[in-house]
């Protein structure tokens, strides 16, 4: 691999783990406000489930269950975003953010429940969600980290 396709992966990990690491310290320093948009959420997705048992179940226990499912997230936004951005184990870096991504999109971002403005701005939302979970499949799937020089095998010298 040459030189600038070292220095443009690398950068490319950073812009891509940047916003999970920012996010995960907003959250450990501002944990009661985001524990409550979660529990908000939840209890919008609640109202929806209504009459679905199944989902009703799934929001209920979320609910029961959102001081450690935002423990979950932070670890798999810092860890996750950590791993991606340093290039180590850039597979599991990149699973444990799509672990967090996908509910998180669907979660907050359901644009199709919102009218006029709100709707279009959750519809962005979710459209920007969904091209950086596209780029974690992308590295999910063919990224590795770069492996050191083989040795060459020379003839013993006498």
């Amino acid at each position: 691999m040459s030189v600038i396709q070292s220095i443009v992966r690398f950068f490319g990990r950073v812009c891509l783990s940047l916003i999970f690491i920012a996010s995960a310290i907003y959250i450990l320093l501002n944990w009661q406000s985001v524990e409550q948009a979660l529990i908000g959420a939840l209890c919008d997705w609640l109202g929806v489930a209504m009459g679905v048992e199944w989902a009703q179940k799934i929001c209920e226990w979320s609910l029961s269950w959102s001081f450690l499912l935002l423990v979950a997230a932070v670890f798999c936004q810092l860890i996750g975003g950590l791993l991606v951005l340093f290039g180590l184990s850039i597979r599991l870096g990149a699973f444990l953010l799509l672990l967090f991504m996908v509910p998180s999109t669907i979660l907050f971002h359901h644009f199709w429940t919102f009218q006029g403005v709100e709707k279009e701005l959750h519809l962005g939302l979710f459209l920007k969600n969904l091209s950086i979970i596209g780029g974690l499949l992308v590295l999910l799937v063919y990224d590795k980290a770069p492996k050191p020089p083989k040795a060459s095998k020379r003839a013993p010298e006498s």
